[in-house]
């Protein structure tokens, strides 16, 4: 029977403590272990695999059960890489560094991985545990930016433009052979110096740095530089700014051309034009004067003539015998017949040469009565939809314009086969415009661009010699527009 009890108390409050604390220990490693998005392993030494985060699955495309059938060297696209990393982590115990691993569907890929080795008491290596992260695209893109850098500074070298490169504050860092040579430097003697002394006018480069800031690039913007041995050129430079990771403005790349002897060529070029023009123009009037001295001389000379001639025929019949063979009579009738045809053909002749009605009632009138005459010579219905009373700031420019239309309507009836042919003439906006549009085959774009289409050319030099302009197209049902545009205020050049 029992008459008491013994026993033996031992504090262990603070073993518990510590059993607690491990078990929270492990629970916090066990999730970042698992949560990790960072693939982790441990693996022994034999190569199997002790246990992995999902990361690590899913980077390998492994289930967890797969696990206790795989060995670490199954990992590797050369197996025999396994026995040096062993080697390796045994003697130092730990690795970082880069390999080449494959997946399990045998996809090869480059990771960066770092891992320790861990030890017992008796400094025996029971496991390995490490990171491993795919660094595939990183790689990737670490070489392609190398290309990129290479072919970069190979085009920057090679180039046959030249090419610098300076800082904000005007520095420059780096320049081409090309634009050494243009400017006549050593690499010494240019690089790191001030850009400015470049410049034939300093204040430029102030300028230049305004425009840079808001419009963040320069298209062919013409600048004046200075050799070293101060001879100026003129250039043609594109510029686009250099930015930091924050995008601000750090500095320029310019690529620059020298266009001194294209701006000569091009000058004289423009003078030569100039030259072409006057004396296409002077040509003009010359043809102009030779034109109305042959109409005044058509009508004065020739006209009168002709009409005294017809008017003595018309005297003489009335005078002949009454038993004049009736033969004579007709003979008459057609020489009269034929001298008045002949007078008519004079009388159109000297008004195409030159239009009295033009210096007395305008372009408009005129325009008017070319149309009517038109119609009623090639049979070809045209008709004024709209005629403004205009007047052209002098006699020159007003024959050019009438011109033009009669080459036009003479087009019309040689080569459209039009049937219809409507005309305007209109001013606005401080501009004479006539505008010709029939309803015929339509020239084409071709034909407008020919070369040899001599007869446009000296229509668009022979406007453009007043500030004019001549506009040909295929319109959008057919046919062919035609419109030529004056100054109202006359700009000869």
């Amino acid at each position: 029977r029992p008459v008491g009890v013994q026993g033996i108390l031992t504090d262990i409050t603070e073993q518990k403590e510590v059993e607690l604390a491990l078990r929270d220990s492990e629970e916090k490693y066990r999730a970042l272990f698992d949560r990790s998005l960072d693939p982790i392993y441990i693996g022994a030494p034999d190569g199997s695999v002790i246990d992995a985060n999902q990361a690590f699955l899913d980077l390998f495309g492994y289930t967890r059960g797969d696990l206790k059938s795989i060995n670490a060297v199954d990992f590797y696209v050369n197996p025999e890489e396994r026995a040096d990393f062993v080697r390796r982590i045994n003697e130092a115990g730990f690795v970082f560094d880069v390999v080449h691993y494959k997946r399990k569907d045998g996809s090869r890929f480059l990771c960066q991985r770092s891992q320790v080795a861990h030890r017992n008491d008796r400094g025996e290596v029971i496991a390995y545990q490490g990171f491993i992260r795919d660094v595939t695209t990183e790689e990737r893109a670490a070489r392609e930016l190398k290309e990129s850098e290479e072919k970069y500074r190979t085009l920057f070298e090679q180039s046959k433009d030249a090419i610098n490169v300076t800082t904000l504050d005007g520095r420059l860092l780096d320049a081409n052979q090309a634009f050494l040579e243009l400017f006549g430097f050593s690499r010494n003697e240019l690089i790191g110096s001030e850009v400015d002394r470049l410049y034939a006018e300093p204040n430029d480069r102030n300028q230049f740095v305004q425009k840079m800031r808001k419009q963040g690039t320069l298209v062919d913007d013409e600048v004046r530089f200075r050799r070293k041995n101060g001879s100026v050129m003129d250039c043609l430079r594109n510029v686009t700014t250099l930015k930091d990771s924050n995008g601000n403005i750090i500095g320029f790349q310019s690529v620059v051309r020298d266009v001194t002897q294209q701006k000569r060529d091009r000058e004289e070029l423009e003078r030569s034009h100039q030259k072409l023009r006057r004396l296409n123009m002077h040509l003009q009037l010359v043809r102009e004067e030779e034109r109305a001295n042959v109409a005044w001389e058509l009508h004065d000379e020739v006209g009168q003539a002709l009409s005294a001639v017809t008017l003595d025929l018309e005297s003489l019949r009335t005078k002949l015998p009454p038993d004049t063979p009736r033969d004579a009579h007709e003979s008459m009738d057609r020489a009269t017949a034929q001298l008045r045809s002949t007078i008519e053909q004079v009388r159109q002749m000297y008004s195409e040469l030159r239009p009295g009605m033009l210096d007395d009632l305008g372009i408009a009138a005129t325009i008017d009565w070319q149309t009517a005459e038109f119609s009623r010579r090639s049979a070809i219905p045209c008709r004024v939809i709209q005629l403004d009373d205009v007047s052209l700031p002098d006699e020159a420019s007003q024959l050019t314009l009438y011109r033009v239309f009669q080459e036009a309507l003479g087009n019309i009836a040689r080569h459209s086969g039009a049937t219809q042919v409507d005309v305007s003439i209109t001013g606005s906006d401080g501009h004479v415009m006539v505008r010709i549009q029939d309803n015929g085959r339509g020239i084409t774009e071709e034909q407008v661009n020919s070369p040899s289409s001599l007869t446009l050319a000296a229509l668009r030099e022979r406007l453009r010699s007043h500030g004019g302009k001549l506009s040909i197209r295929r319109g959008d049902a057919g046919g062919t527009i035609v419109e030529a545009t004056i100054p109202l205020y006359g700009t000869s050049h």
